[in-house]
């Protein structure tokens, strides 16, 4: 069974929303990047979610070329 891609963008952010971090959509669509996040400290990150079949894919590689 998949889950649909907005269901898991919803649990992220509800999860990460619980810890007191500020979520920003991309309004810039870098390659790749779907939210910008700030932490109470006001370090930022910057979170790239990518779909992984797992029931195809053992062993994944990501590369950093891959992420913009």
């Amino acid at each position: 069974m998949q889950v649909p891609k907005s269901q898991i963008q919803a649990f992220v952010k509800s999860e990460l929303e619980k810890i007191k971090f500020t979520i920003t959509p991309d309004k810039n669509k870098v390659a790749a990047l779907d939210y910008i996040i700030t932490a109470l400290t006001g370090k930022i990150y910057q979170l790239y979610l990518r779909y992984i079949n797992l029931d195809s894919k053992r062993k994944i590689k990501i590369l950093k070329q891959d992420l913009g």
